[in-house]
């Protein structure tokens, strides 16, 4: 008895000690940036910034210059060149702003999977330039390409498709819903996927605030967005822009204990993001980082 007592003891220790230790899971989270052609060098400068913080990667939450305004393959190009420079692995969502608040919606948004993306396939693995980060393996879906799904430790993230609807130039009813129904399909297998795969958290990124969406459709997706993280039962946080204010509501999202939002502002040049989940704590916090620029 006086031996199993000890080996009950020893095993309790090793596991909190295993737990306590553990280092929690870290990104940097943007949004709404860069505006304007003057921001591009200091955004520059940012991604290095978070590169010798060791942040193990970037995700962007769309709009990535001013809206209401010709949308040219150049301001596609400048953007592109400095997101393909990150040190870390990079992941980006798409906007309104280089969506559907341009003149012509479908053309923009082909010149943001060309040019952007890189026209990714479905399945791929994603570097920053510095060998030093690990790269990122990546599920696409077939239907929309831009929809993306990664697993980083024990935490996965859906990235869908929501930009502030209806836009400056609407898309069509159909074409609206077709994104949304695509948006719920992939939802849903990628949360059943982290259910099978005993994740401990789900990290879902999108442009705009789906509570805000007024467009046919959104109600549908919304329900299904509200029953997965009903069903799933940890923690789950939903991180959105378009509304350039900075918030994190911790827990309490829409009234759901596992359920928490960040917005993370439009000026990482003076103030930025860390995302940190503890597997301990069984949650997530934020870090905010100032800057000299």
């Amino acid at each position: 008895m006086k031996g199993a007592y000890k080996l009950g003891l020893y095993v309790l220790f090793f596991m909190a000690t295993n737990y306590v230790t553990a280092e929690p899971i870290r990104f940097a989270a943007i949004g709404d940036t860069p505006y304007y052609k003057n921001e591009l060098g200091n955004l520059s400068k940012i991604f290095t910034l978070m590169g010798e913080k060791r942040i193990p990667f970037i995700v962007h939450i769309g709009d990535i210059f001013s809206g209401g305004i010709d949308c040219p393959p150049e301001r596609y190009e400048a953007r592109a060149r400095i997101f393909a420079n990150t040190p870390m692995p990079f992941f980006i969502t798409i906007g309104d702003n280089e969506f559907n608040d341009c003149p012509n919606p479908i053309h923009a948004r082909t010149l943001f999977r060309k040019i952007i993306l890189g026209n990714p396939s479905t399945h791929q693995i994603v570097k920053g330039i510095d060998p030093s980060f690990s790269p990122i393996r990546t599920s696409r879906q077939i239907e929309m390409i831009e929809n993306v799904a990664w697993s980083y430790k024990s935490v996965d993230f859906i990235m869908l498709v929501l930009p502030a609807l209806p836009g400056s130039y609407p898309l069509r009813p159909e074409k609206i819903n077709k994104i949304l129904e695509y948006n719920s399909a992939f939802l849903t297998k990628s949360f059943n996927k982290a259910k099978e795969n005993k994740q401990d958290a789900i990290v879902v990124l999108m442009h705009s605030d789906p509570a805000v969406c007024t467009a046919y459709g959104c109600t549908d997706f919304n329900k299904t967005l509200l029953k997965e993280v009903r069903d799933f039962g940890k923690p789950v946080l939903l991180i959105n822009g378009s509304d350039h204010d900075r918030e994190f509501i911790e827990n309490g999202y829409q009234g759901e204990p596992t359920w928490s939002r960040l917005r993370p502002g439009s000026e990482p040049t003076e103030w930025w993001p860390e995302v940190l989940y503890s597997p301990f704590q069984k949650k997530f916090s934020v870090k905010w980082h100032d800057t000299p620029y």
